[in-house]
């Protein structure tokens, strides 16, 4: 399971020693969330906060644009190769190109699903990404119920692919916890964004909690393999 813990959920008052624990503690990635304040309410994620984690943090990032028109975004905030872009296929009108866009860029590109978003929609855009993200609250209400239904989702998702010949990467979003996450790894996901309650929970702190994700994690892991590693 990929641990991607969400920056902008840490607050931006000491982001730098956020990021510096962040690699200390051995996640897999930063997520980073870019929002435009019209396809999600909140405006996050300005272009000199993302400079500042680029020169702050070697894990590798991936970049969640929830705005309109990301193609326009792409330039803007000077994506660089390696990283992995997430983009909402109702927020272009050419998604298929966007997709494409982001690969000759040399990032890596990725389809995001809002709650409310059918796997069927995606089916015509799978054949130009190899990672899809599936919201588990809706996008910008990170307070909102959990939605289980990623887990059906995740399985139709990867039987499409299959079926294409393809493999799929599927990572969740939003109200990742200890609580759930261990459904979440006996479903098939493969990935999880952490945020408040799966990282940066106020009451159990950051240290308890990251703790008992990964406990969390490998006791599911554990389940599926029969103790075997």
């Amino acid at each position: 399971m990929i641990l991607s813990p969400s920056i902008c959920t840490a607050g931006y008052g000491d982001a730098a020693e956020v990021l510096d624990w962040i690699e200390r503690r051995r996640c897999d990635r930063v997520h980073i969330d870019i929002m435009d304040g019209w396809f999600v309410d909140p405006i996050m994620g300005g272009t000199d906060y993302v400079r500042m984690i680029r020169n702050k943090c070697a894990l590798p990032r991936e970049l969640h644009f929830m705005t309109y028109e990301p193609e326009k975004m792409l330039d803007i905030y000077e994506v660089e190769a390696g990283e992995l872009i997430y983009v909402h296929a109702d927020t272009t009108q050419h998604p298929h190109r966007l997709l494409q866009s982001i690969r000759e860029r040399g990032c890596i590109p990725g389809l995001a699903l809002s709650v409310y978003d059918q796997p069927e929609e995606a089916r015509e855009l799978l054949d130009q990404t190899e990672n899809v993200l599936l919201m588990g609250v809706k996008a910008g209400c990170p307070a909102s119920d959990f939605h289980w239904s990623v887990l059906e989702k995740c399985a139709q998702l990867k039987e499409m692919a299959k079926t294409m010949g393809r493999k799929l990467h599927v990572q969740v979003d939003g109200s990742v916890s200890p609580e759930n996450v261990g459904r979440l790894v006996r479903g098939g996901i493969d990935a999880v964004v952490l945020g408040y309650p799966g990282c940066f929970d106020p009451t159990r702190g950051r240290e308890a909690t990251l703790a008992l994700m990964r406990q969390r994690i490998e006791e599911a892991e554990s389940e599926i393999t029969g103790g075997t590693s």
